[in-house]
């Protein structure tokens, strides 16, 4: 765990993480998504703001996520086939059920990463760059991304690369510089927009039982997050710039929302009546199937 101002002062920290790299995962698809913005797509195809949120997020799979991110790519004349995230079934259950019920297989357009992809995609094109190759590390979309990541984040080594699941480049980080570069980000005109985005349409961000949109919705837009797998979350306290930033090492998901909402309530960030709408959701009991408590959970922190 660890909480930073702007100026990368490390506030609060719980583990010796040191200079640890982790891979961003979907914590990276905020800074993706400039490009967006920064390529003029989003004005010269006349997206929506819900466009823009679920270009930043990792939603659902839901049928609205799927008509949001078709719009997108019909907006710019894109065929769903230029989609190179992959097929994995809807992380929203009743969607995942009607497909099973009616024989259908889900599509690319299911897959929680086609917003990003989708934005990707609509700035190559604005910016008349190759469709085909829109993932290789040395496409100057990319190359646009890493950058922008290393310097916001202020980062002074070498970059740690790999794929991400739906196949494109993800770099590693510190958990100070994750924090910094996110809160400059928000600083940014591009950051600004891309936070009004997803604030206002954190459904579009994620979805019924995510947990960013939870907090987003929890707190009424006091605070943002955004989830990464194996157990990363940043959580951005933008009225005072500070920002908190956990990652669980065994990557167990379900320990990393306890961990983030016990160290909201440490740092005051949410009050009492968030904080027990949060544990409706994420209870420190473990029942039994027929309701018995066997026992409870413990943030030892």
């Amino acid at each position: 765990v660890c909480v930073v101002d702007i100026d990368g002062n490390i506030l609060f920290k719980i583990g010796n993480f040191n200079k640890a790299i982790f891979l961003l995962r979907s914590v990276q698809k905020l800074f993706q998504a400039i490009p967006v913005i920064k390529s003029g797509a989003f004005e010269k195809f006349h997206l929506e703001l819900k466009h823009l949120a679920i270009c930043c997020g990792s939603h659902a799979g839901s049928n609205e996520h799927v008509k949001t991110v078709s719009e997108i790519l019909q907006k710019a004349n894109i065929e769903e086939h230029n989609l190179q995230c992959g097929i994995h079934k809807p992380l929203d259950e009743e969607t995942r059920n009607s497909l099973l019920k009616n024989n259908i297989l889900p599509s690319s357009l299911n897959n929680n990463c086609s917003g990003k992809h989708a934005g990707m995609l609509i700035s190559c094109k604005a910016n008349n760059w190759d469709l085909a190759d829109y993932l290789d590390i040395n496409h100057p979309l990319q190359k646009q991304i890493t950058d922008l990541i290393k310097d916001l984040s202020e980062f002074k080594e070498d970059l740690t690369y790999a794929l991400d699941g739906c196949d494109s480049p993800v770099v590693g980080l510190p958990l100070l510089n994750i924090g910094t570069g996110y809160l400059k980000l928000f600083s940014t005109h591009e950051g600004q927009l891309l936070l009004k985005a997803c604030i206002e349409n954190q459904y579009f961000f994620g979805g019924k039982n995510r947990f960013d949109s939870e907090v987003i919705e929890i707190t009424s837009g006091k605070l943002f997050a955004k989830v990464g797998a194996e157990g990363l979350c940043v959580v951005i306290n933008n009225n005072i710039k500070q920002a908190l930033v956990v990652k669980i090492e065994d990557g167990n998901n379900f320990a990393r929302a306890i961990v983030c909402i016990e160290v909201l309530k440490k740092l005051n960030w949410i009050d009492t009546s968030e904080y027990k709408v949060f544990n409706s959701t994420y209870p420190l009991t473990v029942n039994t199937l027929n309701g018995k408590i066997a026992g409870e959970i413990i943030p030892l922190f």
